[in-house]
């Protein structure tokens, strides 16, 4: 684990794209800071997300909707954007979340290493069981191999996809 993260304000306020006195403005207001007055950054940006609009009748991290002119509302928005980009690049510097194409990928190539593991069973466990059973090699390796395609061709068939998607197929 990555130990934690912590910057100045100034440079947390670069991060987000925003001024040092918004940051210190965040910072009265109890943006998470250590002893040394430096802002812990996967806390902070946390605590914008929750924190930033909430209010009295409002969920925390929510926008009002009225007047699309607003100023207040427009620099609100823009503050939990940049929060939510700030958090989806330390995710990506921490590698504590993957893009959904190398997850995709990373499961396709697992199924079928399991895939070809679980076909290569018959072939190779095959002869033993068959000696201690005392039957034909060649028929119970058969018989294995057919057993199991069926098995792979029904779980592949009801199994979803990653994701959730459904199966095509």
């Amino acid at each position: 684990m990555m130990p934690e993260l912590v910057e100045s304000k100034s440079d947390f306020a670069k991060r987000l794209n925003l001024s040092k006195a918004y940051i210190s403005k965040f910072s009265k207001s109890g943006l998470p800071c250590n002893e040394a007055g430096m802002v812990r950054v996967n806390a902070a940006i946390k605590w914008i997300r929750e924190n930033v609009n909430a209010g009295p009748g409002r969920p925390a991290g929510s926008i009002e909707h009225g007047d699309a002119g607003d100023l207040a509302m427009a620099k609100t928005r823009l503050v939990l954007a940049q929060a939510g980009r700030a958090e989806l690049e330390l995710a990506n510097l921490e590698r504590s979340h993957m893009p959904a194409e190398e997850a995709r990928r990373a499961v396709r190539t697992l199924m079928r290493l399991h895939r070809d593991h679980m076909l290569n069973f018959a072939s190779r466990y095959g002869p033993s069981m068959a000696a201690e059973l005392g039957v034909a090699p060649a028929a119970l390796i058969g018989l294995l191999e057919a057993k199991m395609r069926e098995a792979i061709d029904a779980a592949a068939n009801s199994m979803l996809l990653p994701f959730g998607m459904p199966n095509a197929d």
